[in-house]
């Protein structure tokens, strides 16, 4: 298969995986949601440490919810660079980063990396930024 379509391939795959972050980052809601209400059923009852969980939920909550985003983003990202064959190194640690993830994330994440290696696939790259200076 030529490396063209083999990168655009995985281009999809990674706006896909970007798509999935962002619908998870929803979730990860629920916990912000949940600290919210326990800090005011807290703030009403003048239960200290009702109040204490729950700003710890609501803190770590958005915490997540902005980490889970930002993956996502930066992965819709990885998948548009991947189609403009430019930011290798980006691809790459983006790929490094979506290894974490088992076991999608880990299948996409090899693959990229094998793709990006190989030495046609580089001179594409290498091609690429050529042209633009």
């Amino acid at each position: 298969m030529e490396p063209r379509n083999n990168l655009d391939t995985i281009s999809t795959f990674h706006y896909v995986w970007g798509g999935l972050k962002l619908f998870a980052s929803l979730f990860v809601l629920i916990y912000v949601v949940m600290g919210l209400f326990m800090f005011m059923k807290g703030a009403d009852s003048g239960e200290f440490e009702l109040q204490m969980s729950g700003g710890i939920f609501f803190i770590f909550g958005i915490f997540g919810f902005l980490v889970v985003v930002a993956l996502g983003v930066l992965s819709i990202l990885c998948g548009k660079y991947l189609r403009e064959r430019r930011n290798r190194v980006f691809c790459m640690v983006m790929a490094a980063l979506a290894c974490v993830n088992a076991p999608l994330g880990t299948v996409l994440g090899i693959f990229t990396i094998l793709e990006i290696e190989k030495p046609e696939v580089k001179k594409l790259f290498e091609d690429n930024q050529a042209k633009k200076r």
